[in-house]
């Protein structure tokens, strides 16, 4: 885990809160704004620059079988300060995101 999480544990509740309340095309525009406005600049510029790689990298899940909710299994504990690998995340879809030991 980072030593200072990406997402603090703050933010990442409030996220969950925009995530579930919206539907997907409003839950984008009030997470961006979230962000933006919790998220020191270092933090929220060094966010988009690591979702932009990933969304690259998601993008040849074909090739490389990394779907967008693999990555998310993976990097979301991190980014977001869970308690412990096993800690369930809340994905887009307002789903929880558990990680698949395998």
């Amino acid at each position: 885990l980072l030593p200072l999480p990406l997402i603090p544990v703050a933010v990442g509740a409030e996220l969950g809160s925009a995530l579930r309340s919206r539907g997907t095309a409003g839950a984008v525009g009030a997470v961006r704004s979230l962000l933006q406005q919790q998220l020191s600049p270092p933090h929220y510029h060094t966010l988009k620059v690591l979702l932009h790689h990933l969304s690259l990298v998601a993008s040849y899940s074909s090739l490389n079988k990394m779907t967008a909710e693999t990555l998310a299994r993976v990097f979301a504990p991190t980014l977001l300060c869970a308690s412990s690998p096993q800690a369930s995340v809340i994905d887009p879809s307002g789903s929880l995101l558990r990680p698949k030991v395998v």
